[in-house]
């Protein structure tokens, strides 16, 4: 659920996907393990501050060879100029240097423009957003949540 999610993960972005290229890392006894790199461009939406990142995904295609798990997004869904929600993390595990990882094996929630408000579609039950939404309620309830969950802290 929402909140839970955010209990867990550090930023939610909403954006567009500015560039999308591959990397290795080493993560505990695994070497040279394949994730994607999507650059996002948008706005944080805990905050509202505009922002670019960089978010991580276990597998990708790498020399024209699809590694990933199934539940790596699928390659439409993480497009150059796709409009996405994702929700992320530091990870200091993914060595070197540590990267942002996107939460929960790489939801990437789609934005899709309609007629008015765009709709963010969802993952299903269990997701941090269980049903489609438009996209400014999912703003309106994150920032809510974060209130909520900063108010939490200082008590």
């Amino acid at each position: 659920n929402l909140e839970e999610t955010m209990r867990i993960t550090t930023g939610v972005i909403h954006g567009t996907i500015i560039n999308k290229d591959v990397c290795r890392f080493d993560v505990g006894d695994v070497q040279n393990e394949l994730y994607t790199c999507l650059t996002v461009e948008g706005e944080e939406l805990r905050t509202g501050e505009k922002m670019t990142v960089d978010l991580y995904y276990l597998g990708g295609v790498s020399s024209g060879v699809l590694e990933a798990p199934n539940t790596a997004p699928k390659e439409n869904q993480t497009r150059v100029g796709a409009k996405i929600v994702a929700f992320f993390w530091f990870d200091s595990g993914l060595t070197p240097v540590g990267a942002n990882k996107i939460f929960h094996f790489g939801n990437v929630f789609q934005v899709l423009q309609g007629a008015g408000d765009p709709t963010v579609i969802s993952m299903g039950v269990g997701s941090p957003v269980p049903q489609n939404i438009k996209l400014s309620a999912l703003k309106a309830e994150v920032a809510r949540t974060h209130q909520k969950l900063l108010a939490e802290k200082r008590k």
